[in-house]
């Protein structure tokens, strides 16, 4: 079963093919949970994490934008031969904003049923 960096544990509508239309332990590794058409993605920086007072935000997609400059994104590739080694680097300039403070929600979660010791 999929476990987060915060030990927390996964209700069982996440694992059950009754609740989610795309399971998420079918198909190619992913980071997002999709229930309830939702995608629920886990973070370990919330605010008030494994307590009664959990952080939990609902953003819509719309609320955010991200930007990236393609058109001067520096790669580049080599071959070592003294170390026997490939290599590969790459720079991009991209910067994320919020767009419409109004597409985000902020809930308090009970948080303290999913922590393990």
């Amino acid at each position: 079963m999929w476990k987060p960096k915060t030990k927390r544990i996964c209700s069982p509508e996440f694992s059950s093919k009754d609740y989610v239309s795309i399971q998420p332990w079918m198909g190619p590794a992913r980071r997002v949970l999709r229930w309830a058409g939702i995608n629920w993605i886990v973070s370990n920086r919330i605010t008030g994490i494994g307590t009664a007072s959990e952080s939990c935000y609902l953003m819509h997609k719309r609320a955010l934008g991200h930007a990236a400059n393609s058109t001067e994104m520096d790669v580049r590739v080599g071959y070592d031969e003294k170390q026997d080694l490939s290599w590969s680097r790459a720079t991009l300039f991209h910067g994320a904003k919020l767009l419409q403070s109004d597409g985000i929600v902020k809930m308090v979660h009970d948080g303290s049923a999913y922590v393990t010791s």
